[in-house]
């Protein structure tokens, strides 16, 4: 498998049902770490595995990661927030949102923006 092309590699052993070992790309190590420091048990409601998969390994938005994950359209999506969706479709591939924002979605999905904010 070629580094370069691939951010992360899983290693597997025949004896072994799972990985036994993960390489990845320094970058999305950092994402981990910082995704790691910003948990708080008493007050973080938690990510589904799927959704961090998504945002980690696929590279995609959260609000695109969760609203995949909810099994939503973007069209759902915006009738929710009362908004067109071409207007929703900015907001979903935005690399940061305001918090009113992150807000608003995150009430629109039925979520806490905590979830939102990575």
């Amino acid at each position: 498998m070629n580094m370069q092309t691939q951010e992360v590699q899983f290693i597997h052993q025949d004896d072994h049902p799972h990985p036994v070992a993960v390489v990845m790309s320094y970058k999305k190590y950092q994402q981990l770490l910082s995704y790691a420091g910003e948990l708080d048990e008493d007050d973080d409601p938690g990510v589904p595995h799927a959704v961090v998969k998504m945002v980690v390994l696929e590279d995609i938005p959260p609000i695109r990661a969760w609203r995949k994950y909810l099994k939503m359209t973007q069209a759902e999506a915006a009738r929710r927030l009362d908004m067109t969706q071409a207007a929703f479709a900015q907001i979903e591939k935005a690399q940061k949102n305001h918090a009113e924002t992150l807000r608003k979605v995150a009430a629109a999905f039925g979520i806490s923006p905590v979830q939102l904010e990575w």
